[in-house]
């Protein structure tokens, strides 16, 4: 009838994204105060909002963004927060995720539980070495495995898998180019690409691998475009000649070849992998030694590792069994040595016994979840962050960019076992 309005259902993604206007009308009316007193502030203030704005218009392009951030090690923002463009991004990207993260996920629950535990025990290690050191580190610990979580279960939730990752690979095969040139440029010395350290790039690249075996179809490029990408990305992860993420990545490439093997290989698979490691043990054992009879050998590699793994357990570990000398003691004021380039005695030196049971807690029962899980995705992330831990046995594990990729990657595979809940925004010009 001619007067009567019929009520319009109620949009699900318009409501969550009302959230996001009070912020951003609370930043313009800062911003108009700032710009005059101080111009500096309010370019970061316009940054804020276009950044908001990306993240209403277009959630899609901003979270997988994430993605090829990770290989953004450059520093942003002020000095004592010691934030990096991964770090940012992440940042955004989380904001970003929250109204399309699958929360009813059982995967989601079964990893966040006992990272919350984990969580739980290193405010344990806070509260008895309270700084602005140790809490800023928890917080960014928190974002390294919550932000990446939410962004990765966001997109995939999104329909959004193959853009997050072309972003990804594209990036990975341009700075792949840049290794491969610098490495040639210096006669066939480690690539440092745009300034990247060698172990970073090499430990990126290497889950880009990883990806390409397991879910490389999900991208979606022509068969003559992946292959020439892939083997880019080969030969740049060669030239970060990252020895130990090489041993990584061949430890989970002949796990991934034992649990999807058939007949000979199979059988062999176990086998090979231990052969495999024990001679590339050898073979660098062996360089170590040839390194031993020089006038600089106290400043080699493993001399330097195994004096700061003495100095972390004797000096810090020892005297504070149980919680640690702290997050991040090597960075204080008196600190004589560096970190330990090893994430367990990292981890016990700086949160004791109680931060590493719930780190192993937290990592067993991630693997076992994504282990056990049958989808392609979940099969990716296993194995990205088997890679990430091995790799960090003779590395750091809680860093930007290298810790950030596996999460994003555990991510995708909770969005991939969730139900697709969440559909586009409409307001998101990405949606096809």
């Amino acid at each position: 009838m001619i007067g009567l309005r019929t009520k319009r259902p109620r949009d699900p993604a318009r409501s969550n994204e009302r959230w996001f206007l009070a912020p951003v009308a609370a930043i313009e009316v800062a911003l108009a105060g700032a710009a005059a007193a101080n111009p500096l502030t309010a370019g970061l203030l316009v940054a804020i909002i276009a950044a908001t704005t990306a993240a209403l218009v277009a959630p899609a392009i901003v979270l997988a963004t994430a993605f090829p951030a990770t290989f953004g090690y450059w520093r942003v923002g002020p000095a004592a927060a010691g934030m990096s463009v991964a770090d940012a991004l992440t940042i955004i990207g989380s904001l970003a995720a929250l109204p399309y993260v699958p929360w009813s996920s059982r995967m989601l629950r079964q990893i966040l539980v006992p990272f919350a535990l984990y969580v739980g025990l290193l405010a344990i290690t806070v509260a008895a070495h309270p700084s602005t050191r140790t809490i800023t580190e928890l917080g960014h610990r928190l974002l390294l495995v919550v932000g990446s979580l939410l962004i990765g279960s966001a997109i995939a939730n999104l329909g959004r898998t193959r853009l997050a990752l072309r972003f990804l690979f594209v990036v990975a095969g341009i700075v792949s180019a840049a290794a491969i040139v610098d490495t040639l440029s210096r006669h066939l010395a480690p690539a440092y690409p745009f300034g990247i350290q060698k172990n970073a790039s090499g430990a990126l690249l290497a889950s880009c691998l990883i990806i390409a075996v397991t879910t490389g179809h999900r991208l979606e490029f022509r068969r003559r475009w992946s292959m020439l990408l892939y083997t880019l990305i080969g030969i740049g992860f060669m030239a970060s000649q990252s020895r130990g993420t090489m041993l990584a990545l061949l430890a989970v490439l002949l796990i991934f070849a034992t649990r999807h093997g058939r007949g000979r290989l199979k059988r062999w698979a176990p086998i090979l992998l231990v052969v495999t490691i024990v001679l590339l043990g050898v073979a660098a054992a062996t360089y170590t030694e040839r390194d031993l009879a020089t006038k600089d050998a106290k400043f080699s590699s493993l001399n330097t590792r195994v004096d700061d793994y003495t100095y972390a357990l004797q000096n810090q570990f020892a005297p504070h069994p149980v919680v640690g000398a702290g997050m991040k003691w090597f960075k204080s004021a008196d600190a004589t040595g560096s970190g330990p380039h090893n994430f367990l005695i990292a981890e016990l030196s700086e949160t004791g016994l109680v931060g590493i049971f719930g780190l192993i807690v937290f990592l067993g029962v991630t693997l076992n979840t994504l282990r056990k899980n049958p989808r392609a995705m979940s099969e990716a992330a296993y194995l990205v962050l088997l890679e990430r831990i091995l790799d960090s046995l003779l590395g750091i594990f809680w860093v930007a960019g290298t810790g950030t990729l596996p999460f994003l990657v555990v991510g995708l595979a909770i969005g991939e076992d969730a139900p697709r809940v969440v559909r586009e925004s409409p307001l998101d010009v990405t949606a096809g």
